[in-house]
């Protein structure tokens, strides 16, 4: 276990869910040398308590609140069944703590965190935030270590990242105000071109 105060610019943790090396697969360390050893998940079962509760967050009505929807997905994150530490099974139980930790209000910035420690190192964070609007934010500082090899004092690296940086999405004035030019469209008006 790597502590996020260890990790810097030369020494990062891998992932053990979507890593090469997992030890739970009855052959020792796995496959080496592989491009990626799992399947890529086109959605996920959790995603669905989560879009619930964004929406509920949003003012939807429904059988459930945020809260609820987010302590299911909490209440399974605190089932243990392996320990990859002692590479064996180890059964604990923490969901009830994992419900009582959760706040009485959720916020939008509750399920993106939440979504980021449910989906960690898979690639989501990037999307969710543009989705939201709040790259912006969240993405202007962060701290790392150092630069160089055991230096792992914190620093703060702060980005100027100005809106025409990110492009997605575009928005509909933008859209609207292009001009197409004539034989652009007959090109799409015939498709036998």
């Amino acid at each position: 276990m790597i502590a996020p105060s260890g990790i810097s610019r030369i020494v990062y943790p891998g992932i053990w869910k979507t890593g090469p090396y997992r030890t739970d697969n009855g052959n020792g360390l796995g496959y080496p040398n592989p491009s990626h050893t799992r399947p890529f998940y086109a959605a996920k079962f959790s995603e669905l308590y989560f879009i619930a509760a964004e929406a509920a967050v949003k003012g939807a009505s429904g059988s459930m609140s945020a809260r609820d929807l987010i302590n299911v997905i909490r209440a399974r994150a605190g089932k243990w069944k392996f320990s990859n530490a002692q590479n064996t099974s180890y059964v604990v139980d923490n969901s009830a703590a994992m419900i009582a930790a959760t706040p009485s209000t959720i916020t939008i910035d509750y399920i993106l965190a939440e979504r980021s420690r449910e989906y960690f190192g898979e690639g989501y964070r990037w999307y969710d935030l543009v989705r939201t609007q709040t790259w912006a934010q969240k993405s202007a500082s962060y701290s790392i270590g150092g630069a160089n090899y055991g230096n792992h004092a914190p620093q703060t690296v702060t980005r100027s990242i100005q809106p025409f940086h990110y492009l997605r999405p575009i928005p509909q004035g933008q859209l609207d105000a292009m001009e197409v030019s004539a034989d652009v469209k007959a090109k799409y008006q015939n498709p036998g071109y």
